[in-house]
């Protein structure tokens, strides 16, 4: 779910910001690439902002991030049988 100006995403997009300072292509490389996680944000501007406004701060990036608590839960292995 979108915010509505400030784009609410996982804790590893903080923890792993390094990552994207590499020149990230995605698996088509077929786009310019990546050399700081604002401009993937940027790409997705209409998915994590819920108003205009808000894309465009997002696409133009200059959204204040919101990193979300990461639900270390995710990580528990269980055995179904």
């Amino acid at each position: 779910m979108g915010a509505e100006i400030s784009p609410e995403v996982s804790k590893l997009f903080d923890w792993f910001r390094q990552d994207w300072q590499s020149g990230y292509q995605g698996i088509a490389a077929r786009a310019p690439p990546i050399t700081f996680r604002e401009q993937f944000f940027a790409r997705y501007a209409k998915l994590l902002a819920d108003r205009p406004d808000g894309h465009a701060k997002v696409a133009e990036q200059k959204a204040e991030i919101t990193f979300l608590d990461y639900d270390w839960g995710l990580n528990v292995a269980t055995r179904t049988n």
